[in-house]
């Protein structure tokens, strides 16, 4: 995201969505684990016209990462609901690009014993 968003601002991002992602897909709310990057003007390139000729203001790339399994229709659900959740903290629309990408619990390791 820009680098002109500020901290109360992206507080207001971070809750925007973890509230898209309980409601779309009953994630536990206390499953929030994100990264933010903020990024200064000319690191972030993208084509003002896509899609559809808008102007970006303040672009927001999310990479969501997923339970292996998730349906089409989840996954719809979370674009819609984030969409909508980031809308509600003054996000436009047509400024949200979102990426979901999947994984299984072998993928991960994290406070294993040795």
């Amino acid at each position: 995201m820009s680098d002109d968003i500020d901290s109360e601002q992206q507080a207001a991002i971070s809750d925007a969505i973890n509230d898209g992602l309980v409601e779309a897909i009953n994630m536990p709310p206390k499953d929030r684990f994100q990264i933010f990057t903020r990024h200064p003007a000319g690191e972030l390139v993208f084509d003002p016209a896509f899609p559809g000729g808008v102007k970006r203001e303040k672009i927001i790339y999310l990479q969501i990462l997923l339970s292996r399994g998730q349906s089409e229709e989840s996954k719809r659900a979370i674009g819609r609901s984030v969409n909508a959740a980031l809308v509600k903290c003054g996000i436009r629309s047509d400024d949200v690009f979102i990426a979901m990408y999947e994984n299984g619990g072998a993928d991960w390791a994290a406070g294993m014993p040795s």
